[in-house]
């Protein structure tokens, strides 16, 4: 595997024996590169999901926060726990702001989730909620959007979606990125599977890569609006329909031991 840092995607082509993608380089350089199958893990706002033209549904804007990540070397120290069971990496605050801080990946790195105007008040609101004198340093700050949004395909042709490019989730919990591992785990066989609708670059799976319905389609309401996932209004009057997995069907099973055995395992 190679990895291209500094290298942009700006289209791709794509027939019956592979896909081609013209890239820039950060010096300004364009090129192509050629390959048997494309997969889009370009985010939200995928590049290769708007090629293609396919459209995310569902609740778009449902709220809207700016995260800001912090150098502070002393907070973690500082953290007053008392007698409970340790520190932890995320605390939620009972508040009208939706407040949530994260320890990152060292104890001196710290983001803040709020409900705020403008990008200088979340240093007034990392005061607030860390609620003790520290030296600290605002690094980055952006708003970001929650949404409940599942593309209306996975795949065209040779080309792959996946992760955020495909399902856009509420990040509580981790469901977009164990919905994303679950993309990355189905993506190899998907690929050497024909399209239930047909082989070649024409083909378009409704669901996951492989045409099965994935964590994300079956825990996300579907919506009648359609978004790009980029602009668009906040969907008020929405008609959903979920679906529920189906019970495993009663197996009957005839043996001479009068052990139980285990149910089938079913698709």
């Amino acid at each position: 595997m190679t990895v291209r840092y500094g290298c942009r995607l700006e289209s791709f082509t794509q027939d019956e024996s592979g896909v081609t993608a013209r890239v820039k380089h950060a010096n300004g350089t364009g090129g192509a590169i050629g390959a048997s199958y494309l997969v889009g893990c370009d985010g939200g706002g995928s590049t290769v999901r708007k090629q293609l033209g396919i459209k995310l549904r569902g609740e778009y804007n449902i709220l809207e926060l700016r995260q800001a990540l912090y150098r502070c070397d002393e907070l973690f120290e500082c953290i007053p726990i008392g007698n409970g069971p340790g520190k932890g990496r995320h605390y939620h605050v009972a508040d009208g702001n939706s407040t949530f801080l994260i320890m990152q990946d060292s104890t001196k790195h710290f983001t803040l989730h709020a409900l705020v105007e403008k990008d200088d008040d979340m240093k007034a609101m990392f005061e607030r909620t860390v609620a003790i004198s520290v030296k600290y340093e605002m690094l980055t700050c952006a708003p970001w959007r929650q949404n409940l949004l599942l593309a209306d395909r996975y795949r065209d042709g040779r080309v792959f979606l996946a992760g955020d490019a495909v399902h856009l989730v509420i990040p509580t919990g981790g469901l977009g990125m164990n919905s994303g591992v679950g993309d990355a785990i189905d993506l190899p066989g998907s690929s050497r599977r024909p399209c239930r609708d047909g082989a070649g670059p024409r083909c378009s799976t409704r669901t996951t890569p492989s045409g099965g319905r994935s964590a994300s389609a079956t825990s996300a309401p579907r919506a009648t609006l359609p978004s790009d996932g980029a602009s668009g209004t906040r969907n008020t009057g929405r008609t959903f329909a979920r679906t529920r997995p189906k019970a495993p069907p009663r197996v009957r099973t005839s043996c001479a031991s009068p052990a139980s055995s285990s149910p089938s395992r079913t698709r």
